[in-house]
């Protein structure tokens, strides 16, 4: 059994005081307390997929049937995003190469999609359309646990997660590129990405959950440092297929901008939040 991590470590070391341990902040109680790095924004096999939840892939050889999910996301996802992100937070631009701009919008739909919170919610949009799914027995367990049998969807949707964490980047290319950064204070990060969906834009109930962050006027927030974060906004509709603008430029933000995106990292957050100093203003 190994602790999965939901907000990887390339971006938890940047928020760390000391390079080990965390200054948290509790969602339900503002509690305030310290973690570490390795224990942090973390469940215990949150990735492992199980050959018993995968039963019509027999025929398939056993690596194959039994993926290992966290070494598939180090190598695709975190490893290249991450030698990207240590260029912008020593520069503080957005200089990058189309295949840069593609792997830093992979992983932060990667960060949107791949939360506890995130799951859970595909969870109830599934049982809106199937009724007889069975309901999470724990909330930080929201599709089961590897090869206990409580839920039939998880090891399915582990499986299926990289595929469509991929296809939403590609849409969300068509998405402006912002970098902000703050001069004074520091930026929260939480374990689910900031996002906003443009309110006057009416979804189908039965609308793929996933798409809705590729809505026109729809943005993502994530903090990739205390000072600097990057920000997507789907400004055209998502349907032409021109790549979206990159702003080198880092765009300074004042308080009051500082304090609601720190907001909505708080509000978006399922469990706790984070932040280097252990100064939690705006919330």
């Amino acid at each position: 059994m190994a602790a999965h991590h939901y907000v990887p470590r390339l971006l938890l070391n940047r928020f760390s005081h000391d390079g080990v341990h965390l200054h948290l902040m509790e969602k339900g109680t503002r509690r305030i307390f310290g973690s570490t790095i390795a224990n942090a924004f973390s469940l215990r096999d949150f990735n492992r997929i199980s050959a018993d939840g995968l039963p019509q892939f027999h025929d398939l050889s056993e690596e194959a049937l039994e993926p290992d999910l966290e070494e598939a996301l180090d190598r695709s996802f975190e490893t290249p995003a991450g030698a990207i992100i240590k260029n912008i937070v020593q520069n503080e631009r957005l200089d990058l190469q189309p295949e840069q701009r593609f792997e830093l919008v992979k992983f932060v739909v990667l960060q949107w999609y791949r939360t506890p919170g995130r799951f859970f919610k595909q969870q109830e949009d599934m049982r809106k359309l199937i009724p007889t799914l069975p309901q999470p027995t724990n909330k930080m367990r929201p599709l089961g646990k590897a090869g206990d049998g409580e839920d039939p969807l998880r090891d399915m949707r582990l499986f299926a997660m990289p595929f469509e964490v991929v296809d939403l980047a590609l849409v969300l290319q068509r998405a402006d590129l912002y970098l902000h950064k703050l001069d004074e204070s520091e930026f929260l990060l939480g374990d689910d990405p900031a996002t906003v969906r443009n309110a006057s834009i009416q979804l189908a109930s039965n609308a793929v959950a996933p798409f809705t962050i590729t809505a026109l006027g729809s943005e993502v927030f994530l903090p990739i440092s205390p000072q600097l974060g990057i920000h997507l906004h789907t400004r055209m509709d998502v349907k032409r297929g021109d790549i979206g603008r990159t702003i080198a430029e880092p765009i300074i933000l004042d308080a009051r901008h500082r304090a609601l995106l720190n907001q909505l990292q708080f509000e978006n957050a399922l469990l706790c939040v984070t932040c280097q100093s252990g100064d939690f203003p705006d919330i």
